[in-house]
Formats: C-alpha cells, sequence, structure tokens
C-alpha cells in the first residue's frame, strides 16, 4: 500500500488516507511520504493525521523556541517560572486595586450627583414658595435654578 502511495507522489497531499492496519512500529517509507508528520499509524497519532503541514517560518520559529528551551537548566525554568508567577500576582493586584479605585470613584460620583440634585431640588422649592408667597411670575426665577 505505501509503495503504491509513494508513486502517486504529490496526489497524496489531498487525498484521505486510511490505513488497512494499525502499527506502532516506525515506518520510515511513511515517514518520507508525509513529510515528516506520520511516523506510524495507530491511534494516538490520529490528531497528527488531520492536521496540516506548518509552514516553514513557524516550523523554524518553532524549532528555535525549542532549542532555547532545551538549553535551559530545570533550575533555571523553575525560577522563570516563579518570577512569572509573581509578575502575574502583582498585575492581579494591580489590576483589582484599580478596579477598586474606579468603583469607589463612580460612588463617590454618584453622590456628589445626587447631592447636587438635591440641592437643586431644594432651591427650586424655595423659589416656588418664595414665588407662592409674594406672587412673582413663575417664568422668570424658575429658569435659572442654579
Amino acid at each position: 500500500m505505501i509503495t503504491k502511495l509513494y508513486s502517486l507522489g504529490r496526489d497524496v497531499q489531498n487525498a484521505v488516507i486510511i490505513p488497512k492496519t494499525f502499527s506502532i512500529e516506525h515506518d520510515r517509507e511513511l515517514e518520507n511520504i508525509t513529510e515528516g508528520r506520520i511516523i506510524c499509524m495507530q491511534h494516538e497519532l490520529v490528531p497528527d493525521y488531520l492536521r496540516s503541514k506548518l509552514d516553514l517560518d513557524i516550523e523554524k520559529e518553532h524549532k528555535r523556541l525549542q532549542d532555547i528551551a532545551d538549553e535551559k537548566s530545570y533550575d533555571e525554568i523553575q525560577r522563570q517560572i516563579s518570577l512569572h508567577n509573581e509578575i502575574i500576582e502583582s498585575l492581579t493586584q494591580h489590576a483589582e486595586m484599580s478596579t477598586i479605585d474606579k468603583s469607589d470613584e463612580e460612588l463617590i460620583k454618584q453622590q456628589t450627583q445626587s447631592d447636587d440634585t438635591t440641592n437643586i431640588s431644594k432651591k427650586i422649592t424655595r423659589k416656588l414658595l418664595m414665588i407662592q408667597n409674594k406672587g412673582k411670575a413663575a417664568t422668570s426665577t424658575i429658569g435659572h435654578h442654579k
């Protein structure tokens, strides 16, 4: 079956391949045909069968990052993880404090606005009472409530 696939060459790229048997043994011919994506036919690799080959730039970047990760010692990686955790914790606390500050500001603003509304209401009520008691024209005084 593999030799037939190999002879088809590029036509296999867009075809769906369903294996007749599964094996955990490494198959070099299958690896060559699939450009390194599939090394053997087994149930655990089905997700790899379904993925398309990554772009060369992405594969190079992945290899570069993998090489950098392989060069680091276990202790260095643990230090970086703990440092990142501290930074995340600090940012989370800062974000929470910022949220609390904003909610406090909004509460103060609402109280101030309600106080302003209460003061304006009191002023209008006083003017209306003065108008009623003195008989002044309502249009001249109600329009200017500041």
